[in-house]
């Protein structure tokens, strides 16, 4: 979508300006929709910066903690928080 627009409810959505600045439909690739992932506990490894996130590994990565087995066509976990994880 171009800026200022995004997609939503109704057909005359795209043609018209947006209120909201971004929302779903908006470009992942985009660095002004980017924002940041906070994340703290007990199974939570001290890495630093792990680079770039989908919104769609952050269930993979906390069920992996839990060893918790989800959908094949789920995402994959943050990489660096799995294998930086200590055993339980």
């Amino acid at each position: 979508m171009r800026d200022g627009f995004y997609t939503a409810a109704g057909t005359d959505v795209p043609v018209k300006a947006a209120a909201s600045k971004s929302g779903h439909g908006s470009g992942p690739t985009r660095r002004d929709l980017h924002s940041s992932l906070v994340m703290q506990g007990p199974d939570v490894p001290n890495t630093g910066n792990v680079g770039l996130v989908r919104m769609t590994q952050i269930g993979p990565t906390i069920a992996s903690w839990f060893e918790v087995s989800l959908s094949p066509k789920a995402d994959s976990p943050i990489a660096q928080l799995v294998k930086a994880a200590a055993p339980r």
